[in-house]
């Protein structure tokens, strides 16, 4: 189950780490009371927008679990 406690997202990446299946939804809700500019650019860049969020969750992945041997890139 989640824990409340712990970032969401970061919960996410461990299951990732646990299960292997590189794909992480992302509420774009979340998104928008994060960053409303953020947001917006997502929604009228996702082309340039989400390979990059890409990036970021493989790198706060690896990062976190460097010992972590995935089949194929984490995908948002």
């Amino acid at each position: 189950g989640l824990d409340l406690n712990e970032p969401l997202y970061m919960q996410k990446l461990e299951e990732i780490s646990v299960v292997g299946d590189p794909v992480i939804n992302v509420n774009c809700q979340h998104v928008q009371s994060f960053d409303a500019d953020l947001y917006r650019q997502l929604i009228c860049y996702p082309q340039e927008v989400i390979p990059t969020f890409d990036m970021a969750v493989n790198e706060l992945f690896f990062e976190r679990f460097p010992d972590s041997i995935l089949e194929y890139q984490i995908q948002v």
